[in-house]
């Protein structure tokens, strides 16, 4: 309840279970919250189809933004860098 409490309910659970012979667990677990420098708008949020790693497909809510961010790709994935507000 301390890290869900600590994370705003954004992290719920960190382990599954403690075995008998564990004495000594050591978790660490970090809640960034920080604006965008370009925020997303509510209105431009649509359903759309999210590739799982498992690669089954899935729908969900995505947020839509227009703006010159730099990226990277790779086999499996794209990434994008996106400033945070000062």
């Amino acid at each position: 309840d301390w890290i869900k409490e600590k994370t705003e309910g954004k992290i719920t659970k960190v382990i599954e279970s403690l075995k008998r012979d564990e004495r000594l667990i050591l978790v660490n677990t970090v809640y960034f919250k920080q604006p965008w420098k370009e925020p997303f708008k509510e209105f431009q949020t649509k359903d759309d189809k999210f590739t799982k790693t498992d690669g089954k497909e899935i729908q969900c809510k995505m947020m839509n933004i227009s703006h010159g961010f730099g990226y990277v790709t790779s086999d499996d994935a794209i990434f994008v860098s996106m400033p945070f507000k000062d």
